[in-house]
């Protein structure tokens, strides 16, 4: 059984968390496209898009926790991806980038991150986690 979760910086406003849960989402959805339901016509032939298939919850940690979480964890059979310093102060995916060159792992500070993979091992790392509210 397969879980995902959304963990983003308490510390940020409620707009940007919004913001970086559903870019994280868009990479979730985009290397696991079977998470995605079918398309489904309601009963006046409307066809709805696919939603996701499982729930995603959006937890809530303090900055430098969710660095330590991605970073002990980067290495595992989990897919992550995280929402950094780079990604909320750059205006354009080409500024993000030269940005994330110079960047050591280290300097980085993580608003976000996305993790999906065994349920067990999801919880493991973000059991203890606050829902956001």
């Amino acid at each position: 059984m397969r879980k995902g979760v959304v963990i983003v910086d308490a510390s940020l406003p409620p707009g940007l968390k919004a913001n970086i849960a559903a870019v994280l989402s868009l990479s979730l959805g985009r290397k696991h496209p079977e998470i995605v339901g079918e398309n489904v016509k309601n009963s006046d032939e409307l066809e709805m898009q696919g939603i996701t298939q499982m729930p995603l919850p959006i937890l809530q940690a303090a900055a430098p926790d969710i660095k330590r979480l991605y970073l002990e964890n980067c290495m595992s059979e989990l897919y992550m991806v995280i929402f950094n310093d780079a990604a909320l102060v750059t205006k354009s995916y080409s500024d993000y980038v030269k940005r994330i060159l110079m960047q050591r792992s280290e300097d980085m500070v993580v608003h976000g991150l996305i993790a999906y993979g065994g349920k067990k091992l999801v919880n493991k790392i973000c059991g203890s986690l606050q829902l956001l509210r």
